[in-house]
């Protein structure tokens, strides 16, 4: 396997240029730039690696197989398994790029369980399926707030 590493757009100037070309320099690694669009990125890759930035949580959401080296809540999501040991990198890498791509209904089950953390109320039940309806009350919301962050309000 090729080795792709797209450094954090906000963490890219942290790194001098002579551990850029180091990176470079080990075998099979390559540079991504951090400016380049994550979807076509985690599409490509057989598995992604993050501490447990937002790419892991995009990942997941697509159902690649995702490996964490932090505590993070996506662990709720069905192919994300945090890092144990370093030393069993290897095997778990392994592991991950052998395992069944999750269905659909198991990614929407790990994102509600993951949402639970963040949902206020005394609606907070996510054992309950929520209706047709309720999902609809959710996209717009998300739409609403996807429309204020491009300005389109």
């Amino acid at each position: 396997h090729q080795v792709l590493v797209k450094l954090h757009k906000s963490d890219a100037d942290n790194y001098s240029r002579q551990q850029l070309v180091q990176l470079r320099r080990l075998p099979g690694v390559q540079l991504v730039s951090p400016f380049a669009l994550s979807r076509t990125f985690i599409e490509k890759a057989s598995l992604v690696l993050a501490i447990q930035g937002n790419i892991a949580l995009e990942a997941a959401l697509l159902g690649q197989p995702v490996l964490v080296f932090g505590d993070t809540k996506f662990m709720e999501l069905p192919s994300v398994t945090k890092v144990n040991r370093i030393t069993d990198l290897p095997e778990q890498i392994r592991g991950k790029l052998s395992e069944v791509k999750p269905t659909r209904e198991e990614i929407i089950r790990g994102f509600m369980s993951y949402l639970s953390y963040y949902s206020s109320g005394c609606y907070n039940d996510w054992e309950v399926i929520p209706t047709e309806t309720e999902i609809k009350s959710l996209a717009s919301q998300f739409e609403a707030l996807r429309d204020f962050v491009e300005g389109r309000e």
